[in-house]
């Protein structure tokens, strides 16, 4: 629906009459809102678009410098926090200028920012999701390839294959909003909703198969009642850090699911009640989303040791504290031999 006549029609200011189209097809009418619950969450989105960017710029920076993390896992997290920090940086800001449009009826602003907000939100939105579930395969290709993963999944194939996802989806994105053909709107909508279904049977059936694995593990250590020496597999130490790198990534995912659960709820309600669900609940469904590049970097400093270090040391040097001099500004990180697992789970798969 072309929002352009709907909203020139309540527009209260003097420009001109043939300024009453857009070149962006808007998905959704925003309301004639409660005008301090906007503001409201306009500052709350500056906030955490602020916080988002600079929290996953320092995490972008600690995966680049720290040694230990330039592993093929690693990569997808860059992809994840670079989905994060272009959503924070930019997106964020444009849809605050997009309400301003808005709220001042302001249709200049409102046409020209959402021209740029949804060409550029959605791949990052489909590039996070991704991400997400690509670091999910990644970790069960860790465990059921065992010492032949170094070899098969190495870091520069893993950027060769997001390079060949990053590319081509921005023109398609901007062709999608921008183009009158229904059939390519229909065409990217159908293999976009293949890629999401493909994602969601990977992420469960991933986990399911590594606790399981695990599980196996753990209890056929029980039963052999003997110390697990590293001749007949690998230590308990090691099968302990892969499964904090598992559990890492699946709290990443509660938080991404969390995020969007507003609005996919949103969205299933109006296409199973065939009825408009206020637009103001898109607003706020969305603020969540944006929110998600927040939460994200919280969890990686929380859950890996290296970016805590890395960004703590950061912030020491930006808040001068008191006793820390030039010199301790370069921590140093020690480098950690990425773990792979050994050919002693292969039997347990």
């Amino acid at each position: 629906m072309n929002l352009s006549v709907n909203f020139t029609r309540h527009s209260k200011t003097s420009y001109p009459i043939y300024v009453t189209s857009c070149p962006v097809i808007f998905p959704e009418n925003f309301p004639a809102a409660n005008v301090s619950a906007t503001i409201a969450i306009m500052v709350v989105n500056m906030l955490s678009s602020f916080a988002g960017a600079t929290t996953n710029f320092l995490v972008l920076w600690a995966i680049t410098k720290t040694p230990s993390l330039h592993t093929p896992s690693s990569v997808h997290l860059f992809c994840l926090a670079l989905s994060d920090f272009v959503t924070a940086a930019v997106v964020q800001p444009l849809f605050s200028a997009h309400l301003i449009g808005v709220l001042t009826h302001n249709f200049p602003l409102y046409c020209i920012t959402g021209a740029v907000l949804y060409p550029i939100a959605s791949p990052f939105i489909l590039l996070s999701f991704f991400a997400i579930a690509a670091v999910t395969f990644d970790r069960y290709l860790a465990l059921v390839l065992h010492l032949r993963y170094a070899t098969i999944v190495t870091v520069s194939r893993v950027i060769k294959i997001n390079l060949l996802i990053f590319i081509p989806i921005f023109p398609l994105s901007i062709y999608f909003w921008f183009s009158r053909e229904d059939w390519f709107k229909q065409a990217v909508t159908r293999l976009c909703l293949i890629v999401v279904l493909v994602g969601i049977a990977t992420i469960p059936y991933s986990y399911c198969r590594i606790f399981a694995i695990l599980r196996r593990h753990k209890k056929q250590i029980q039963n052999q009642n003997s110390t697990w020496t590293g001749t007949r597999g690998i230590s308990p130490m090691e099968v302990a850090k892969y499964r904090k790198s598992v559990l890492t990534i699946l709290f990443v995912l509660g938080a991404i699911l969390i995020s969007y659960f507003p609005l996919v709820i949103r969205f299933v309600i109006a296409r199973i009640s065939k009825t408009e669900v206020s637009a103001f609940l898109v607003i706020v469904g969305g603020v969540m989303v944006f929110l998600n590049s927040s939460i994200n970097p919280l969890v990686y400093c929380w859950r890996m040791k290296e970016i805590r270090l890395f960004v703590l040391s950061k912030l020491r040097c930006v808040c001068r504290v008191s006793g820390v001099n030039d010199g301790a500004c370069a921590i140093r990180i020690n480098q950690v031999r990425p773990v792979y697992v050994s050919s002693s789970l292969k039997n347990t798969a």
